[in-house]
C-alpha cells in the first residue's frame, strides 16, 4: 500500500499545521485485526494483478512456439499450454479459498472480541453503586447512562463500525477478483469451442468426409457417435467409388474429430463444475 504520510504532511505545512509524527500510525505498530487485514488485500490485489497480466495470454487459441511459454525475464507469460491453464484455474482457485477462509475466520474472531467486550462493559457499569437493581430501588431506573457509559459505547461502536467496514471491503475485493477468474474460464472454453466449429466447418469444407457430423453438436457418447459416422462414412463413401483404404481414412478423421469435440464438451462441464464449487467456498 502506498505511503501517503509525505502528501498529507506537504497538505499541513500548507496550512501552518505541524507533520504527523506519531510512530503509532506505521504498519508494525497497528493491531493485529489491521494487521491481518493489509496482509489479506495484498494478496486479493497481488492475485488480481497476476491474473489481468496473463489474460491475454490465458485467452489466445494460437499454438504455443517452439520457444518456451515464458519470456526471457520469466515474469509474463506470452504463450500458455492448455495444461498451464489448467493449473492456473487450480492455483487461482486454491488462493481464493485460502483468502475467504482468512476472512471468515477474522470475521469470527471480530465477533468475539465484540461479544467479550460487551460482556465486560455490562459487568463494568452494572458493578457500580447498587447495580441496576440498586438504581431501580433508588427511583433511578429512568436516568440516562454516565458520562463515562456513553464514552465506553462511543468508542466501542465506532471500532466495531470501522471493522465491519474493512470485512465488507475484504469480501468485494475478493468477489471481483473471482468474478474475474469466472469469466476468464468462460471466455477460454467458448473460445475454443468457437475455434473448433471454424476447424469443422473448414474440414467439411475441404472434402466429404465430415457430412452428418453437423447434425450431432452433443453427442450421448463416443461409441454411439462413433456408429453413427461409421455407417454414414460408409454409405456416403460407397456411393463415390472409393477404395476401402480410403474409406477406412475417413472414418478414422470423423471419429478423431468426434472424440476431439466430445473432449471440448468434457472440458465445459469440468469448467461448469469447478465454477459451482469456487462459489460453494
Amino acid at each position: 500500500m502506498t505511503d501517503l504520510t509525505p502528501i498529507l504532511n506537504e497538505l499541513l505545512k500548507s496550512h501552518d499545521a505541524r507533520p504527523t509524527t506519531d510512530p503509532s500510525l506505521s504498519l508494525q505498530n497497528i493491531d493485529s485485526f489491521l494487521k491481518e487485514a493489509y496482509e489479506i488485500n495484498a494478496g486479493i490485489v497481488s492475485l488480481s494483478r497476476e491474473l489481468r497480466g496473463i489474460r491475454q495470454s490465458y485467452l489466445s487459441t494460437a499454438p504455443p512456439p517452439r520457444r518456451s511459454a515464458l519470456s526471457q525475464k520469466g515474469k509474463e507469460w506470452k504463450h500458455l499450454t492448455d495444461r498451464q491453464r489448467d493449473e492456473i484455474d487450480a492455483q487461482t482457485k486454491r488462493l481464493l479459498r485460502e483468502l475467504n477462509a482468512r476472512i471468515r475466520m477474522l470475521a469470527d474472531a471480530e465477533q468475539v472480541r465484540q461479544n467479550t467486550e460487551e460482556t465486560i462493559r455490562r459487568k463494568k457499569f452494572g458493578r457500580l453503586g447498587l447495580g441496576m437493581l440498586g438504581k431501580w430501588a433508588a427511583g433511578g431506573a429512568g436516568q440516562t447512562k454516565t458520562m463515562d457509559e456513553e464514552l465506553d459505547e462511543a468508542k466501542a461502536n465506532e471500532i466495531k463500525m470501522h471493522r465491519e467496514s474493512v470485512l465488507w471491503y475484504l469480501r468485494e475485493k475478493l468477489q471481483e477478483c473471482g468474478q474475474f477468474q469466472a469469466s476468464m474460464m468462460e471466455k477460454r472454453i467458448m473460445r475454443q469451442i468457437e475455434k473448433n466449429k471454424n476447424m469443422i466447418s473448414m474440414s467439411r469444407m475441404a472434402g466429404p468426409e465430415l457430412g452428418g457430423f453437423e447434425n450431432a453438436p452433443m453427442p450421448p457418447s463416443t461409441s454411439q457417435s462413433s456408429s453413427v459416422a461409421h455407417l454414414e462414412t460408409k454409405e456416403q463413401y460407397t456411393d463415390q467409388d472409393l477404395t476401402p483404404e480410403q474409406i477406412q481414412m475417413f472414418e478414422q478423421e470423423n471419429q478423431d474429430m468426434l472424440k476431439h469435440y466430445e473432449s471440448t464438451l468434457d472440458q465445459v462441464r469440468c469448467v461448469t463444475h469447478l465454477l459451482r464449487e469456487m462459489w460453494k467456498c
